[in-house]
């Protein structure tokens, strides 16, 4: 039997969908550290250390499988200091004022930032 999925982690997935789609899509589906074709939308700040960035752009990094790989399962230290470098300062801190905005994520919310995505589609 099929477990029946609430609205919220309906609205959840269709958020999350759209926020990587918008990010493969604003760097041409193209690796942001390598240049190869990109595979997946990564959270340079994990979405389980902010909420509050979750759906923000900024913090979407385009990366082919090679480069998620390297990120995630090998846990290279190289790999996040290659990204901030390529960003810059102001994006570091952009990022870091934002990561711990405290939210309240709630039905309301998602459908906000759906808006916002599609907006940006």
């Amino acid at each position: 039997m099929r477990k029946k999925i609430s609205k919220f982690e309906k609205l959840r997935n269709e958020a999350d969908k759209l926020w990587a789609e918008v990010v493969m899509r604003r760097h041409d589906n193209k690796c942001f550290v390598c240049g190869k074709q990109a595979i997946s939308a990564h959270h340079f700040i994990p979405k389980q250390q902010s909420a509050f960035l979750r759906y923000d752009l900024e913090n979407g990094i385009p990366l082919c499988r090679s480069c998620h790989f390297q990120i995630h399962w090998k846990s290279d230290p190289i790999f996040p200091l290659i990204i901030a470098f390529k960003k810059g300062k102001a994006w570091v801190e952009y990022l870091a004022q934002r990561k711990h905005k405290p939210i309240t994520i709630n039905i309301q919310w998602l459908e906000k930032q759906i808006q916002k995505l599609k907006d940006e589609k």
